[in-house]
This record gives C-alpha cells, sequence and structure tokens, in this order.
C-alpha cells in the first residue's frame, strides 16, 4: 500500500518513507511509532498479566488449549460422518465413479489423521 503521508509522496510504503528522504518522512515515522503504540496498547488491555504483549496468562492458554480441543473434535465428528457417507455411496454417474469417490474417502482420511494427531497434542 503506498504511503500516503502527504500529497504527491510516491513513496512505496510508510515504513519505505520513514527510511528515505522524503518531505513526509517524520509524518510516516509518527504514523508508524502511533499504530505500534495503538497495538501495544491493545495487547495490555486484553492481556494485562502477560509477560510480553499479546502473551495469554497460563489460565488464558488453558481455555484456548480446550477451546481449540473441542472445536476440533466437533470437525472430526463431522469428517468421521461425512466418509462415512461417501464410503457407502455406489460409484455412478459423471460425479461420482470409483475414482472420484477413492479421492474423496483418502482425503477424508488423511485429514481425520492430522485432526487426531493435533487432538493428541493438545491433550498433552
Amino acid at each position: 500500500m503506498p504511503c500516503s503521508c502527504m500529497p504527491g509522496c510516491t513513496c512505496g510504503s510508510a515504513a519505505g518513507c520513514a527510511a528515505s528522504a522524503c518531505v513526509g518522512s517524520a509524518f510516516a515515522g509518527a504514523h508508524i511509532a502511533g499504530m505500534g503504540a495503538l497495538i501495544g496498547g491493545y495487547h495490555t488491555m486484553w492481556y494485562p498479566a502477560a509477560r510480553t504483549p499479546g502473551e495469554p496468562t497460563p489460565e488464558d492458554r488453558e481455555e484456548i488449549r480446550a477451546m481449540m480441543r473441542e472445536r476440533d473434535e466437533e470437525l472430526l465428528q463431522k469428517l468421521r460422518a461425512k466418509l462415512t457417507k461417501i464410503e457407502s455411496e455406489t460409484p455412478g454417474g459423471l460425479l461420482n465413479t470409483a475414482h472420484h469417490l477413492e479421492r474423496e474417502t483418502e482425503k477424508l482420511q488423511e485429514r481425520i489423521r492430522r485432526l487426531e494427531h493435533e487432538i493428541s497434542i493438545l491433550e498433552g
């Protein structure tokens, strides 16, 4: 996104403008510093006890892990149901060829394996 420090600035970005000899480099630098302060304030607001900005507390981490595990388990159930449905279909027609159903089955089995692995990591 091009810099918009001043009308007529042709710098490619605010960072490039701040590092260049452009007339508006001071404005671009101030804009970048202001954005950094806003982002830091946002993280401090949501994670006041964090050691570094944006780092959740240990209690928040456990809550996040539990939410991710629940989400993955729900998705795993849906994928298993879809796999069961595809395995019960018989090949026929233009879209449900044997090759197509085999590819879908392999793809679903791979996604299920990955999800099971992610869930085992989240439980550990």
